[in-house]
Formats: C-alpha cells, sequence, structure tokens
C-alpha cells in the first residue's frame, strides 16, 4: 500500500462512524416511520422513493468499502449522485418538476405495451387506451429533439419520438446542486470510466512494481473515499428535503451528523 492509499484508508476508517449513523438514521426514517404522504401527490412519491433508494445504495456502499471493493463502490456512489441531484432538480422546480418524472411512465408503459404487441403478446385495449390518453395530454413534452425539430418542420415523427430520460439535463450542472465539491471529476467521471470498461480506469487498477504490472490491485482506498463522501451528501441532502416536506423534525440530527463527518472528511473532497 502506497503512501497516498494509506492516507485514504486512514480517512476512510474516520468517516465510517459519521456514515454509519446516517444509514441507521436514514433507515429508521423511510422504513421505521409513519411518513404523511399522499400517494397520488408526485412530489411525496418522489421524495419517499428516492430516499428509500439512497438508504440502500448507502448500505450497498459500506457494504463494498468493508470488502475492499472500493472502486465498485464509486458505481454505487455515482447513481447516488444522479438520483439525489435530479430529486433536487426536481423539488427547484415544483410543480412541474416532479409532474415530469411522474408521467413519464406514460413513456415506459407505451414502450413496453408497442414491444409486447410487436412480439406477438396480448394486449389489453384499455391499458392502450389509458396510455395513449396520457401520452395525447403530457407527451409533448417528452419529444426527443429530433421528434421536436420534424414536428416543427411538419415531418412524420420517428417511431419512437420520446427521449430516453425523463429528465434531459447536463451532468455536471445537475451534480453542482449537491453539497459537497468536485463530484463530478472525482466521483462521477472515475466511475463512468470503470462503467464503461475504459483503458484509464482499468490501468489504473493494475498493481505495478518498478514499472513492471504484477496483477489486478483489488483493494481501492481511495475509490472508498470517493464514495463514502459522495454516497454520505447524496444521502444527507435526500433526508433533509424528505424532513423539510413531512416536517420529521430530524434537522438537530442531520446538522449532527454533517458535523461530525466534515470534521473527519479532506477540507477539498481530497485524499493527497
Amino acid at each position: 500500500m502506497d503512501d497516498h492509499e494509506a492516507a485514504a484508508n486512514r480517512l476512510v476508517q474516520g468517516l465510517r462512524p459519521p456514515v454509519d449513523v446516517l444509514v441507521d438514521l436514514a433507515g429508521l426514517v423511510v422504513h421505521g416511520s409513519r411518513i404523511p404522504f399522499e400517494a397520488d401527490d408526485p412530489a411525496h412519491v418522489m421524495l419517499l422513493s428516492f430516499a428509500s433508494k439512497q438508504h440502500d445504495h448507502l448500505h450497498s456502499v459500506r457494504v463494498l468499502v468493508d470488502a475492499g471493493q472500493g472502486a465498485d463502490a464509486t458505481i454505487i456512489a455515482r447513481t447516488m449522485l444522479e438520483g439525489t441531484a435530479q430529486l433536487l432538480w426536481a423539488l427547484n422546480h415544483r410543480p412541474d418538476g416532479p409532474e415530469l418524472w411522474w408521467w413519464y411512465a406514460a413513456v415506459m408503459d407505451w414502450r413496453q405495451l408497442r414491444e409486447n404487441e410487436l412480439n406477438g403478446m396480448p394486449v389489453d385495449p384499455e391499458q392502450w387506451r389509458i396510455v395513449v390518453e396520457l401520452l395525447d395530454k403530457y407527451g409533448a413534452r417528452y419529444l426527443s429533439a429530433k421528434a421536436r425539430k420534424d414536428r416543427e418542420e411538419g415531418k412524420p415523427l420517428p417511431t419512437d419520438p420520446y427521449r430516453r430520460s425523463w429528465l434531459d439535463l447536463d451532468v455536471r450542472s445537475m451534480l453542482a446542486t449537491i453539497r459537497g465539491e468536485l463530484h463530478y471529476d472525482l466521483v462521477y467521471r472515475t466511475a463512468s470510466e470503470r462503467i464503461h470498461w475504459n483503458p484509464r480506469a482499468m490501468l489504473r487498477s493494475l498493481n505495478i512494481v518498478n514499472g513492471v504490472p504484477r496483477g489486478y490491485r483489488r483493494h481501492d482506498s481511495r475509490g472508498a473515499l470517493m464514495a463514502l463522501i459522495a454516497g454520505f451528501y447524496a444521502m444527507h441532502q435526500a433526508l433533509e428535503v424528505l424532513d423539510q416536506a413531512f416536517g420529521l423534525g430530524l434537522e438537530p440530527r442531520l446538522a449532527s451528523v454533517l458535523a461530525k463527518f466534515e470534521a473527519e472528511r479532506p477540507a477539498d473532497g481530497r485524499h493527497d
């Protein structure tokens, strides 16, 4: 273990206690309390479902870090950053933001029914009717750039005219809404390289001794550090907005665990 890895490992050990506290608090909130949400309110459903999923993800990050799989932990942390960034964007653009997320389900249902029909599977006409009715009402907001251009020029729309995601936003701008600096460069881009099997990510994991590859390095304390920092902030802010929406009285505990975490983390998010 080189000096940088050793320094990162020490920081990981210091961050684990507040991360554990946050995981336990999140579990208590999303699984052990009765939150008075409205099942037909897009913002309420988004808040609760995103916070629940973030709790599962941060638990997974913790398991991977403990198993010495720091590089893989960054992949989960990347997902957490995307989730909280989408949640914050939607809440900052209420009521349109949560509704944009909510009604994209009609696009997904349309694609599934269409695929079923093309594969010769029976499709309920009533389901088709409901989905078409929803897309007549909400579908225009999800048109792809090409479909919008074709519509403006009076051309036929593509067979599938809808974009691939409910939110069409630059990732770097989206991640800027999350507390904690350098998320894009330190976590998102690094994890993306690993997800896509890019050579730089793979070569970074080689164990080099005197300039000669000596195998694949499984342990990655620097990856573990990045994952814990990103995962903590993503979970913490998801709980903050959940608390603000439902008045759960979490502010003192969230402030306390944040102070303990930031007392242990490197000032700029790096370890060297």
